[in-house]
This record gives structure tokens, C-alpha cells and sequence, in this order.
């Protein structure tokens, strides 16, 4: 089994190519990362393999962060999502935080120790997503 297989696995979703760049730089070693540029590339990725993270940009053409993720959470339940903004103050933000959509929100510019610590958590709340819905399977199953 290669490395980047046991890595948990990330779906970077910003329409800034530097952004993108240097995420990959930065934390190419502490994840395996799918990289998109825009919300319907990274619904695209969504659909063909399971993440168990999402970090998302808020303003980016066509379609926000907000309304990307609205889309992507019936496709992938257990993903656990953070939201990259300037815009923290908005509240289309707020709400998405409010709610349970976004569980983080990373507020530009980021700094890796962040990052770290928000996606730890993250990764958490999608492993036991995950538990919780095999454990209902299993129930159902019965």
C-alpha cells in the first residue's frame, strides 16, 4: 500500500490556482489531495470517489462554497466540510456554520498550524459519521 493511500483524503475546492498551488506545497505530505477550481469540477471529483474532508472557498464564480456544499451533502453525508474565506462576516457564512453544513470556517489568510488543527477535528466528525452510519445499516440490515 503506497503512502498517499493510508493519508486522509481532502477535496480542495478554490478558484485561485496560487491557492491551490500552495496548499499542495504546504500540506503534500500530511494529505491526499483532489484538487478543483471550481464548485462543479469538485462536485465532478465528489461523485467518483468518497473525501473525507472538503475545504472549500466561499466566493468563487458561478457557484459559492455555500451552495457547492448544499449540493455535495446528499452526495457525501459523512464528508465533513470547512469553509476558506476573507468573508467570514457574511451571513450566508454564518448561516452554513450555524446549521451544521460548514463545520469550521478558515478564515483567509491561513497559516498550516490551522489548518491542521481545524482538519483534525474535521476528520473526526467524519470517522464517526461513518460509524454511526454503518451502525445504522447494520441495524437496518436486522
Amino acid at each position: 500500500m503506497a503512502l498517499q493511500d493510508s493519508l486522509p483524503k481532502l477535496l480542495v475546492v478554490d478558484d485561485e490556482p496560487g491557492n491551490l498551488d500552495t496548499f499542495r506545497r504546504v500540506f503534500r505530505k500530511d494529505y491526499a489531495m483532489s484538487f478543483a477550481s471550481s464548485a462543479a469540477r469538485a462536485y465532478e471529483l465528489a461523485t467518483r470517489q468518497e473525501f473525507d474532508v472538503a475545504l472549500v472557498d466561499y466566493a468563487m464564480p458561478e457557484e459559492n462554497g455555500v451552495v457547492f456544499l448544499h449540493r455535495v451533502s446528499t452526495l457525501r453525508p459523512d464528508m465533513a466540510c470547512l469553509m476558506m474565506t476573507a468573508h467570514g462576516d457574511l451571513d450566508e457564512v454564518k448561516q452554513a456554520f450555524a446549521s451544521g453544513l460548514v463545520q469550521g470556517i478558515l478564515m483567509k489568510p491561513w497559516d498550516r498550524e490551522t489548518v491542521l488543527r481545524w482538519v483534525a477535528n474535521a476528520l473526526r466528525l467524519s470517522s464517526l459519521r461513518k460509524t454511526v452510519g454503518a451502525m445504522k445499516a447494520s441495524v437496518a440490515k436486522t
